[in-house]
């Protein structure tokens, strides 16, 4: 029995580990994919005239995949997790200041 609790007990303690491990490895893989989506931005927003591309729904612009490198575009590391462009013109905000706004975020979506 006390052979069989120790088992349990450090089974416990590598599971707990693995998991905390796993979840570095997403946040690491999350920061490179938002450098690399920031990178992107701005070579298409250099090759457009300095403009960003149109606001999109959970997904990254169309054409943005060009400045991407390969990859699972627009997943994000977790499960049921997409990278999602917003792009505000400051008539579409009601609080102020008005400003044009930008935002990459990772968007958390139920399954």
């Amino acid at each position: 029995m006390v052979v069989i609790a120790l088992i349990a007990l450090l089974a416990s303690i590598v599971f707990s580990s693995l998991s905390a491990a796993r979840e570095k490895a997403r946040v690491a893989r999350a920061l490179e994919e938002l450098h690399q989506l920031a990178l992107a931005l701005e070579q298409y927003q250099s090759d457009h005239g300095g403009n960003y591309p149109d606001d999109v729904t959970r997904s990254i612009p169309p054409g943005l995949e060009d400045y991407l490198p390969g990859g699972n575009w627009p997943n994000a590391p977790w499960p049921n997790t997409v990278y999602d462009w917003d792009n505000w013109a400051p008539a579409d905000l009601d609080y102020a200041p008005k400003e044009q706004v930008y935002q990459i975020s990772i968007r958390f979506c139920t399954s």
